[in-house]
Order: structure tokens, then sequence, then C-alpha cells
């Protein structure tokens, strides 16, 4: 998708979780149950169903990766857990139908961002998010950091509480755990 926004960089950073709370809206609508994981994935029952990318230049391109009509055998190829719409609903989908139905969804949380950044997805995201309250490990290498999921800051930003009892604010990086 490509944006047009007057967005400020810091509400950017969540309009990629404004998208990942349309996809799982949408996913309910089908019948699968689906989280969020910060900063920019979906996922049904631990496993990878969408990701999600969001790069700004003159407007922001939104990318939404949402496996469809993926079986078994490609997702067990993959070297992470994932899923598909196929494989949790056991049809195959005509991907113009899900993009139909995806859009109307985009449109509602896209929106709820534009109007009022972070602070009116907090409380969705956070009943959705996967990791809320539990132990993981952010980022690589010397970057790499450790603690439970407290929550989100202002703009999206992942609140760790880390093994010596900081807080921490992570604003970009992997969670695993």
């Amino acid at each position: 998708m490509l944006l047009r926004s007057a967005a400020p960089n810091m509400q950017l950073l969540s309009l990629p979780m404004a998208a990942a709370l349309g996809v799982a809206t949408f996913l309910e609508e089908k019948d699968v149950a689906a989280q969020t994981k910060w900063p920019n994935d979906v996922l049904v029952n631990g496993r990878k169903i969408c990701g999600i990318l969001a790069q700004r230049g003159q407007a922001v391109v939104l990318g939404i990766g949402l496996n469809v009509n993926m079986d078994t055998d490609e997702a067990a190829a993959i070297d992470r857990p994932a899923t598909s719409l196929r494989i949790e609903t056991g049809n195959e989908c005509a991907v113009e139908d899900v993009l139909d139905g995806l859009l109307l969804h985009l449109g509602e949380w896209i929106g709820r961002w534009q109007a009022g950044g972070f602070a009116v997805l907090r409380e969705t995201w956070e009943a959705r998010c996967a990791n809320m309250g539990q132990y993981v490990e952010v980022g690589e290498d010397a970057d790499r950091c450790t603690g439970v999921v407290l929550g989100f800051g202002a703009a999206g930003q992942l609140l760790l509480r880390e093994d010596d009892g900081m807080q921490r604010e992570v604003w970009a990086g992997d969670v695993d755990g």
C-alpha cells in the first residue's frame, strides 16, 4: 500500500502495529484466532502468518505479507514456525477475496491510527500481544537485550524490564521468546 500521511516520524513507528491489528481482525472474521507480535507480525497458534514493514519517503510504503494458500509442506520448509489461511481453515482461498476483506479491516485500523496514533491502539494491541508479560530476547549481537515485556510506550516502543530490574525502551528489533 502507498499511504500519504502527515504523521510525524514518532507516530509512524506504530503504523505496522495498526496494520497488524487490521490483519488480526480480518483473520478472526475467518474464524482464525490471531495474536500480534511486536513490532510487526501476526501469529496464529504461535506460528507466523503475516509480517508487515513500513518505509517512509515522499509517502509511506506499507508492505503486508499474509500467507494465504501456503500448504503444510511449504510451511515446514521455512526456518521458523509458519502457517497460512489455508492451513488454518482447511480451505484454499481466492486471493482477490482475501484482499477485498483485508483492505476493509486495514482501512479501519489505519484510520484509527491516523486519527490518534498509538494511543488509540494501545489497549487492543496489549490485549492481543503474544508476548505481554513474557520473558523475551530482543535484537542481535551487541544490541541484544532480555527481559519481561511490561507494555508499550506512547509511540508503540517496547517497554522491557531487564534482568537487573531496570526498565528499558526498545525502539526496534526482532523479539524471540
